[in-house]
Parts: structure tokens; sequence; C-alpha cells
């Protein structure tokens, strides 16, 4: 995150520096914004209640649908109680 993997002797591959980018443009540009989104990146999706996709951060970065209805459910009744407080 934040481009620190330079710190760790790792065998960093191309794939996690371009993941890492995105990353810090993606925090960045939502603190800034309020909407993780910008130019050049995947659009990440707007989560809601009727929600079809997620954001999937890794070897593919880009929407991918909500598969698991149950799990849904379960992650909206979670955020149901935090936006409450």
């Amino acid at each position: 995150m934040f481009g620190t993997q330079v710190s760790v002797d790792r065998p960093w591959s191309d794939r996690d520096r371009t993941l890492s980018d995105q990353m810090e443009q993606y925090w960045t540009n939502f603190a800034k914004t309020g909407d993780p989104n910008g130019v050049g990146l995947p659009e990440w999706p707007r989560y809601g209640a009727t929600a079809e996709a997620v954001m999937q951060l890794g070897d593919k970065t880009g929407p991918m649908p909500v598969l698991d209805p149950e799990r849904k459910a379960l992650f909206d009744a979670y955020l149901a109680t935090r936006l409450s407080n």
C-alpha cells in the first residue's frame, strides 16, 4: 500500500507494483472526493442494496458479480448496524 513494498525484500512482480499503484490511487481518490474512481482505473462499482457487482483487487482488478446472495445479505445486515451508529 502506498508504494511501500520496496521496503520489504521480496521478489515483487510487475503485477504487485501495478496493484499497489491502483490501490494507492483508489484510496487517494476516495479520501479526496468520496469516490475511488479515477482516470485510468477499472471502474469501482457503487455498493448498495441493489448492487450486482463488487470490486475484486488482485491478479485481476475490476468488478465481479455478487455470486452468493446469503453472504451479501449477511454483509448488508452488518453494514446496516455500522451505518446506524
